[in-house]
């Protein structure tokens, strides 16, 4: 926990790429859908829901908000029977009895918000990142999950390209001092590089808004709700600096190893 206050400056903020010839600023427009799922495919555990549907305005998870992408997990009161964790109370169930993280990206259906349209070197947000800290049963706390972001630029070219983000959830005791429990990105893999009227171009992640900061995670108190940008932004480049470079300069790797739980 006290680890992640060492790196809270974000991707961009180490990330210094290497400008190309002064030119007149291009501008690009497309949307964003993003998805979760558990780690190297294993399968869900029957604590968690997954509901994939940022591209479906009509569909719905386990918030019953439509047109985002949801993972919930955890359990506020159970039962075991038969060596299995059981939900103790599913007659009152209400929307915050777990822990959830939901994404809607930009354009990706109707009911989210616009979708980009922006100049190279623009800050601009590629989605909403939800983050719900529900006090659960230590047992049906979820560790690692993999959210990936499809995005598509659609003007004044055709490209797309799949950013594959690790998420490390760190549980913090209920009763410590910091109230927070946090979601840190542990990797990210994916290069949206493309070349544009002689120049060339490369989406850079700046990572999760927060507090008028760039920040490496998110996070959310017991028992209250976190939403926050997730920003980035097209430069011109000279050189392309791979996603793994980000991590490398910002000192996210050297502090993987530490880790807290409940």
């Amino acid at each position: 926990m006290r680890v992640l206050k060492m790196y809270t400056g974000m991707l961009g903020a180490v990330c210094f790429l290497g400008m190309a010839g002064a030119a007149q600023a291009a501008t690009f427009s497309g949307s964003v859908v993003g998805d979760f799922s558990c780690n190297s495919g294993q399968p869900l555990p029957d604590y968690t829901y997954l509901y994939n549907n940022d591209a479906d305005a009509t569909a719905t998870g386990y918030t019953g908000e439509g047109g985002q992408s949801e993972f919930a997990w955890g359990f506020t009161d159970v039962y075991e029977r038969w060596g299995r964790l059981y939900a103790g109370d599913t007659e009152n169930h209400s929307v915050n009895d777990r822990s959830y993280f939901a994404f809607q990206g930009v354009g990706s259906d109707t009911t989210a918000p616009s979708a980009f349209s922006v100049e190279d070197g623009q800050v601009f947000s590629i989605g909403d990142f939800t983050y719900r800290n529900t006090p659960v049963y230590g047992a049906t706390d979820v560790d690692e999950l993999n959210f990936s972001v499809d995005v598509t630029v659609t003007l004044p070219i055709g490209v797309s390209e799949t950013f594959n983000i690790g998420l490390m959830i760190i549980n913090t005791p209920n009763d410590d001092p910091d109230p927070n429990d946090y979601a840190a990105v542990t990797g990210m893999s994916g290069e949206l590089i493309f070349d544009y009227e002689g120049a060339t171009y490369q989406m850079e992640m700046l990572g999760f808004w927060l507090d008028g900061q760039y920040k490496m995670e998110t996070y959310a108190e017991e028992g209250e709700t976190q939403m926050a940008e997730i920003h980035a932004r097209f430069n011109q480049v000279a050189v392309p600096l791979p996603a793994a470079a980000w991590l490398l300069g910002s000192g996210l790797l050297g502090l993987l190893p530490f880790r807290k739980k409940k």
